[in-house]
């Protein structure tokens, strides 16, 4: 038996815990201890239900960027967080590498942890990441603009540059050899890219790349239950936060479907002021079992749900609220399987949007192609290929 660490550092919503327990569960059942550090502790227990999995928390980077623009590639997301100066990562590296102490571990799994991985530079234990593929960009110099439809940046090379000398001085401070290439951080034995070549958020990546096939938990303990009646069954995963979020709520609570939305965080208070005959809602996860079973449409957020419900062969409405949620909803809409609507879109836009969806709509059609085409994608078969690599890579490093 032996120690396995998940950890989580940046993003916010269900989708990284996603990714990370189906194969935590598959390595517990194999006899491993598993430990998660996590950036977000205040509903994981909603997720992670099992008392054996140890919550810890993750060491974070807490201060707001100030006069920075968007950031155009990973590099500059890694300028937002910590990368701009050696000295503003120095307490969280030196956070990481005591709890890499403490937990003993002999594999982690990095999940968007990339001051993690920093910190783990010198470690003995097998490294690997498990992503949908916008944290783990092609290995290049410069490294992708985000944006990838548009003209790069021109400052793209000065931002990759002033993060790798960062991510370097960092790694003298504990005698290790210098990087050549920013993307070289992003090294480890095994990343898991969980997702399919067409949904990747970089349509650029190398066609050798190994794809997984997206992970998602279909297992949330709260049960779909939509309103009584034969109308089209929609469910929809949508943060309260959200810009459109009071009009996307009266606009499936007008059409003509039976509407069962998750908002996480939504008190009992807008519980009762958004729900009507024909919308429900729920505060919890929602089974994605049963929403695949039974669904018509889904409307969600990003890759998370939307990959759960396109390898139903369900159609997806994207509102994407931020740029990894944009590039995969292109992705999705070069495809032809969806429709996306950004933050600012008009409630006519949105309105015809759905009700383009509801009907049978060439979307449906070929989110039923991607499904045809993926019928042999076994979840149960790709979580015991993923914990067979991660046996092989901890009996690895014991050598």
């Amino acid at each position: 038996m032996s120690e396995v660490l998940f950890v989580w550092e940046l993003g916010g919503g269900y989708g990284h815990l996603g990714h990370m327990l189906p194969l935590a569960r598959q390595l517990r059942a194999a006899g491993h201890r598993v430990t998660f550090a996590l950036k977000d502790l205040a509903r994981a227990r909603d997720t992670i239900t099992e008392p054996e999995f140890r919550l810890l928390q993750a060491p974070v980077w807490l201060p707001a960027p100030s006069g920075m623009p968007a950031p155009a590639s990973y590099a500059e997301i890694l300028l937002h967080f910590g990368f701009l100066e050696a000295r503003y990562l120095r307490g969280l590296v030196e956070a990481w590498r005591a709890l890499f102490t403490w937990v003993k571990p002999a594999l982690v799994v990095f999940n968007h942890s990339p001051t993690a991985l920093l910190a783990a530079g010198d470690a003995r234990f097998a490294k690997a990441t498990i992503e949908q593929g916008f944290v783990s960009p092609p290995h290049c110099v410069p490294l992708p603009p985000l944006r990838w439809w548009e003209p790069a940046p021109a400052r793209l090379a000065d931002s990759e540059r002033r993060a790798l000398i960062t991510v370097n001085e960092v790694r003298a401070e504990y005698a290790l050899t210098p990087l050549a290439r920013l993307c070289d951080l992003l090294n480890v034995d095994e990343d898991f890219l969980c997702t399919f070549s067409e949904l990747d958020h970089y349509p650029q990546r190398d066609p050798s790349a190994r794809y997984w096939g997206p992970m998602f938990n279909l297992d949330a303990s709260a049960p779909a239950i939509w309103p009584l009646g034969t109308a089209a069954k929609v469910f929809a995963y949508l943060t309260p936060d959200y810009p459109l979020f009071d009009t996307v709520l009266e606009l499936l609570a007008a059409a003509p479907c039976a509407v069962l939305v998750h908002a996480p965080g939504l008190t009992a208070l807008q519980r009762r002021r958004y729900e009507t005959a024909s919308l429900v809602t729920s505060a919890a996860p929602v089974n994605m079992r049963a929403v695949r079973q039974q669904a018509a449409l889904v409307l969600c957020h990003g890759p998370g749900t939307g990959a759960a419900a396109l390898v139903a062969g369900i159609p997806l409405l994207l509102l994407p609220a931020q740029i990894e949620q944009t590039m995969w909803s292109r992705r999705v809409v070069e495809l032809g399987a969806g429709i996306a609507v950004t933050p600012t879109a008009r409630k006519s836009e949105l309105r015809q949007a759905l009700h383009t969806l509801l009907d049978a709509s060439p979307q449906r059609q070929a989110a039923r192609d991607f499904a045809a085409k993926h019928a042999d994608f076994d979840s149960a078969a790709q979580l015991i290929a993923m914990a067979a690599r991660c046996n092989e890579l901890i009996a690895a490093a014991r050598d």
